[in-house]
């Protein structure tokens, strides 16, 4: 167990000068206690099995003392890395390199799938001090011969519970097996499964063990709080929530890809900068959204647990399981996501009345007590964002006011014949908040998302972006713009706003920089900047909407009119268009149809879920 009489300075520790001024400059200034219990041990050489959760500084507590041992005038990879996710890996590295900043001549690398091999293999063969991959790659460049261990000092296994579970024992045990046996070895874990502790057994020598409680010195820092709900309540529960608590970032978890789609879009509706994190996206993509939401660009963040593995941004300060999690251990993984090294964190669960049990469970995991949540009404969320908007206001007079301005304001009060605080009402009325405002966004049909939209119609998700009149003909493209095609539409009941949202927040536009929008059945004309940026528009292709790949590409006014006039001549297209039109005279009033030998329309097709369900449902067949 942790001794608490240890040292509590990083000086004390006898760690060398160059990583001291360097941790000084990243602004460390005490080491967390798992960094206090293993930095001698792994600076004297010894093994080291640690039982620690994510967020209380493991990444420090290793790779400092191994980078003191690291001589950097060997060009052979000393420090070898095992992490169970690309996301982990990527976030390893980064630490590593920002600790060995003043080390002249580290070299590390990450690689993981999904990565060229092109330069990986051109790094590998210059040379790296420090690799930290994924089970799967490395073992492909153990075997190709490109990763050479026969220099390795020290091998590190990350998160090993969670390569457990991902399927990575054999793969992990292969790479040992590849290992010199004088390399020190260290282990972390946030549980000790059987399987963990018979690798340790294995493979290590004498392992110092070192034990930090689940949530020691995180969990009086992390407010874990649980709401009693319906499952068709959650939505609308997190609606209000996002729209009262006090939050920088936010970080969502549900069980299926699909969910943090379809969250992210009913997310986004409210004014919120969402995306959504899953296991399809490129990594590129999932590092972008990563990069964004630490910028500040983004303010939540819906994901699967597997795509939030190493997911680590400081402004993180809630975590919300919309979905409860299958089991107490990935719940500390999750929560662990906020309240990092030290900082504050809200953790809030939604609970179904069934799943009321689990409470305690996962109060035996953290140590820590969880507190009912009772959801905010109406009219306190209105109280509260009138509030802040008040805070602005006032933060915005002291400043001080231009004096053209107030020029402004009193010609309108004379030419309107009213006072200056009406004039004040109205032009708060506009400035407020959009969740603050009266409930005005339009709602769609229950059915059909779309069977209000015709061809180049608009919601008022985009009310900035004007729809060209049915009498303009064609499609030119207005100064200034250009006509982009991308491929989705109707067939996925696609909205207007979810394309401005999708391609403001991933490319990075400000919506008034997307101009005229016209939806057809299976794809969407739509207009951007003519001088859009290689990187933007590469970007847009990856990006996803409704399950669809946008696939964006360019056309010129004549391609564009000429695919205009072949959508409205198919029959998908006359018959999605024909979703929002009055009813023929023969269906009003109970009038019988006069014979039709045209093959009725089909049906909408269901979704894989609603299949599901009905197939699950369906009685078996009476024995003969």
């Amino acid at each position: 167990m942790l001794n608490t009489d240890a040292p509590t300075t990083f000086e004390t520790l006898e760690l060398p000068t160059n990583l001291l001024t360097t941790l000084t400059t990243l602004g460390y200034q005490h080491p967390t206690p798992v960094q206090v219990a293993s930095i001698p041990h792994l600076l004297s050489g010894k093994d080291l099995l640690g039982h620690a959760p994510t967020g209380t500084g493991k990444t420090a507590a290793f790779s400092l003392p191994l980078l003191a041992r690291i001589d950097v005038r060997r060009n052979t990879t000393q420090v070898l890395v095992l992490a169970p996710t690309r996301e982990l890996a990527i976030q390893v590295t980064a630490a590593i390199k920002q600790y060995g900043a003043d080390l002249k001549g580290l070299k590390t690398l990450s690689i993981y799938g999904g990565q060229d091999y092109g330069p990986q293999l051109q790094q590998l063969r210059a040379g790296q001090h420090v690799v930290v991959g994924t089970p799967g790659r490395v073992m492909d460049h153990i075997r190709r011969g490109t990763l050479k261990l026969d220099g390795l000092e020290a091998l590190v296994l990350d998160e090993a519970d969670e390569m457990l579970k991902m399927g990575f024992l054999e793969d992990v045990e292969w790479i040992l097996e590849q290992t010199p046996n004088t390399r020190q070895m260290a282990l972390f874990s946030a549980t000790m499964p059987r399987e963990i502790k018979r690798i340790a057994k294995r493979f290590m020598k004498s392992p110092e063990t070192v034990s930090i409680e689940a949530l020691i010195g995180a969990k009086a820092m992390i407010n874990q709080r649980y709401c009693i709900m319906a499952a068709k309540e959650k939505p609308d529960a997190l609606q209000k929530l996002l729209n009262f608590e006090a939050f920088d970032a936010a970080l969502i978890f549900v069980r299926t890809k699909v969910q943090t789609e379809s969250l992210a879009e009913i997310v986004s509706k409210s004014g919120h900068k969402v995306a959504a994190i899953h296991g399809d996206l490129a990594q590129s993509q999932r590092e972008q959204i990563i990069k964004r939401l630490s910028k500040g660009q983004l303010d939540i963040v819906i994901a699967t647990d597997v795509a939030a593995r190493g997911l680590d941004v400081e402004r993180i300060s809630h975590v919300i399981n919309f979905d409860a999690p299958h089991d107490a251990e990935t719940y500390v993984h999750r929560i662990g996501r906020t309240g990092r090294a030290g900082r504050s964190g809200e953790a809030i669960i939604f609970l179904n009345k069934r799943e009321e049990r689990l409470i305690r469970g996962l109060e035996r995991e953290t140590q820590n007590k969880l507190t009912q949540y009772h959801l905010p009404t109406a009219a306190m969320i209105r109280e509260k964002q009138l509030a802040d908007f008040a805070a602005t206001v006032k933060t915005a007079v002291e400043a001080g006011a231009r004096e053209d301005l107030i020029e402004v304001i009193d010609r309108i009060a004379n030419e309107l014949e009213t006072d200056h605080l009406t004039i004040a009402a109205v032009l708060a009325s506009q400035l407020l908040p959009e969740r603050a405002k009266d409930n005005r966004r339009a709602k769609p049909a229950a059915d059909h998302p779309s069977s209000n939209l015709k061809e180049g119609s608009r919601t008022r998700a985009a009310p900035d972006l004007v729809t060209p009149p049915k009498s303009q003909p064609g499609f030119s493209p207005s100064k200034g713009k250009a006509i982009f095609r991308i491929e989705v539409g109707h067939d996925q009941s696609v909205e207007p706003g979810e394309i401005v949202g999708a391609i403001a927040n991933e490319g990075g536009l400000n919506g008034k920089e997307i101009g005229q929008i016209q939806i057809f059945a299976d794809h969407t004309l739509l207009e951007l900047p003519n001088a859009l940026p290689r990187t933007v528009f590469v970007t847009l292709k990856n990006v996803w909407i409704r399950g669809r790949r946008l696939s964006i590409h360019r056309l010129d006014a004549e391609q564009a009119n000429a695919q205009k006039a072949r959508s409205k001549k198919s029959p998908r297209a006359a018959k999605t268009a024909a979703l929002g039109k009055p009813k023929p005279a023969w269906q009003k009033d109970n009038a019988r149809p006069a014979p039709r030998r045209e093959r009725p329309a089909a049906k909408p097709a269901e979704s894989r879920a609603t299949q599901k369900t009905i197939k699950r449902r369906a009685p078996k067949p009476a024995a003969s």
